[in-house]
């Protein structure tokens, strides 16, 4: 199994809950392709080793202090700005969710071209009794501006009772949202502030590794970038 097979080593059972260092990994590395499957990723993604391999530890990596994880481990990444929200029709006695729609301004990996309209999950949930939820991060997310968004329509998919809509996509990371020329994280997340160009740069990285690129400078012989 490759999750298993790359998984670097750093939990450290906790002995006197009974927990053993097998128990230990075996956690580890369910927690880490759960994760896996839910970004939206599947055993296909992983049967190239060496793809396979920064995968995995992207995967399991420390998130708040690493400015290119969630744009390398997000399946499609993209600059865009609100448009409005969009609430289901009423129904008698079902609560009715949200959807944040934006309007694409600069694919950056894997994103549909610039102009077009997509919906992710977001915004006030109706009960039956008409009363409305809406938490702080659904509240930042319908704020006018533009967002770095981390979706995955795999990731819909996967728990979708029918067929997907082919605009609709779900959050792997929550939403950046623009202020003072940086993206700040929206709601409760441990997700560092980046500028544009950090998130164009992480990603150009990626394909650069992904591509197995080599990269030659001066009189130094060719390395991957």
């Amino acid at each position: 199994m490759a999750v298993d097979r790359y998984l670097p080593t750093t939990h450290h059972p906790l002995y006197a809950t009974g927990e053993t260092p097998e128990i230990a990994r075996r956690l580890h590395v369910e927690q880490t392709t759960l994760w896996l499957v839910n970004t939206g990723y599947r055993a296909v993604d992983v049967t190239d080793p060496w793809g396979a391999e920064r995968l995995v530890r992207l995967a399991a990596g420390p998130f708040d202090e690493n400015k290119s994880r969630a744009a390398q481990l997000a399946r499609t990444v993209a600059l865009a700005e609100f448009v409005d929200v969009l609430t289901e029709p009423g129904k008698p006695g079902i609560r009715r969710f949200s959807t944040v729609r934006y309007r694409i301004v600069e694919p950056l990996k894997n994103a549909p071209p610039a102009g077009t309209l997509i919906r992710v999950p977001g915004g006030p949930t109706i009960n039956p009794d008409e009363t409305s939820a809406v938490s702080t991060a659904d509240l930042e997310m319908v704020r006018p501006g533009r967002y770095i968004l981390y979706v995955s329509q795999l990731k819909v998919a996967a728990f979708a009772p029918r067929t997907t809509p082919v605009d609709l996509y779900g959050n792997v990371f929550g939403p950046l949202r623009e202020a003072d020329k940086l993206f700040v994280p929206v709601g409760e997340s441990s997700h560092p502030e980046v500028t544009l160009e950090d998130i164009r740069g992480a990603i150009r990285e990626q394909l650069c590794l992904e591509n197995h690129l080599l990269i030659s400078t001066g009189n130094n012989p060719p390395h991957r970038c």
